[in-house]
């Protein structure tokens, strides 16, 4: 990677501007909307005051959804830091190596085929389909020649393979269509207080386990060698990151479905604020996607059909896109400045 080791701006600063910024943004998620709630009305509410029916709206409808997009983007970009300490590489993120694609793929594989009332099972599924995405790109790289263009060549390759499958699998999804439809394109549309504490469960786990692998990411972002040299086993320390990296993408994506470019630009933008080391990056790029993901979920939220020119006149309500929509818009531009930038 380009940049350097060195700090840039103090770590408890970012974190509490980026705390602030996620507390405004949960309080524009709860008055946002074809309903608004004033921010004092919100506030009484939630101290345990009397509600009306837009407000209950803005506490149990847009309040859990808000928080899972928050918890969703956090995953997502400490994924993405981790597997780009990994194979020191800019461009890997959970989208570029395979890792997103096999979780989505096996959950997709579940709905369609799966129980109706397997969904709490989902975050499992999403890691096994992970996992074995994972091991296949690692076994490919590793016979070849492991190094971290070649794992995201074969990262792709493997993502190509997989996005075929969750195809030939949505053509046989019948009436389930419009739920695989929502996974494949990344959505938080309808999520409540039962996804959010499905997510919660596995989210103390996981965490322990990025917590567990942050030291080891930092060692293996010094390079194997220099690994070695410090007493620890490359093999093993790459295997327990890639296992933090792929659970936390797996229950994002059991929960969001295939949201894209958040695990790719959030450690960018967490780098050039506080620097390559892994112990500043990872929880910055966590608190940095749980920020990209829920703003573009504000947006898809309440994008309206008059906002595009020539459709001023149309009268209707808010048409909802998946916010996997807003994040490409976001991330393919991105994606293409970070190649340009590594193009000699």
């Amino acid at each position: 990677m380009r940049t350097a080791l060195r700090h840039r701006a103090p770590l408890p600063a970012v974190l509490a501007t980026g705390a602030a910024a996620v507390a405004a943004l949960l309080l524009a998620h709860l008055v946002a909307g074809t309903v608004t709630v004033t921010p004092d009305r919100v506030l009484a509410v939630l101290g345990g005051g009397d509600a009306t029916r837009a407000e209950i709206i803005a506490v149990d409808v847009r309040l859990p959804r808000a928080v899972v997009g928050l918890l969703v983007g956090a995953l997502l970009g400490a994924a993405g830091a981790l597997l780009q300490s990994l194979v020191r590489n800019p461009l890997a993120s959970p989208d570029l190596t395979g890792v997103a694609q096999g979780a989505t793929a096996a959950v997709l594989c579940w709905i369609v085929w799966g129980p109706a009332s397997g969904g709490g099972v989902l975050p499992l599924v999403a890691a096994a389909g992970g996992l074995a995405a994972a091991a296949v790109v690692h076994l490919v790289t590793r016979r070849a020649g492991a190094d971290g263009e070649r794992l995201i060549l074969v990262g792709v390759l493997v993502g190509g393979v997989l996005s075929s499958a969750t195809s030939i699998a949505l053509l046989f999804s019948g009436e389930r269509v419009n739920t695989a439809l929502g996974w494949l394109l990344g959505s938080l549309e309808l999520r409540d207080w039962n996804d959010l504490n499905l997510l919660l469960g596995y989210l103390a786990p996981v965490t322990v386990l990025i917590v567990a692998a942050v030291p080891l990411a930092a060692l293996l972002h010094l390079g194997p060698d220099v690994t070695a040299t410090l007493g620890a086993r490359p093999a093993r320390a790459q295997a327990l990151v890639l296992l933090a990296a792929v659970l936390a993408t797996a229950a994002a994506v059991s929960i969001a479905g295939a949201v894209a470019f958040i695990g790719l630009v959030a450690p960018h933008l967490a780098r050039r604020l506080v620097g390559a080391a892994p112990r500043r990056t990872v929880p910055v790029a966590a608190l940095l996607g749980a920020l990209l993901l829920s703003g573009a979920d504000l947006a898809a939220r309440t994008f309206r059909l008059q906002a595009i020119p020539g459709l001023a006149d149309v009268d209707t309500a808010p048409f909802a896109l998946p916010v996997g929509v807003f994040t490409a818009l976001l991330g393919v531009p991105f994606l293409l400045h970070v190649i340009r930038r590594r193009t000699p």
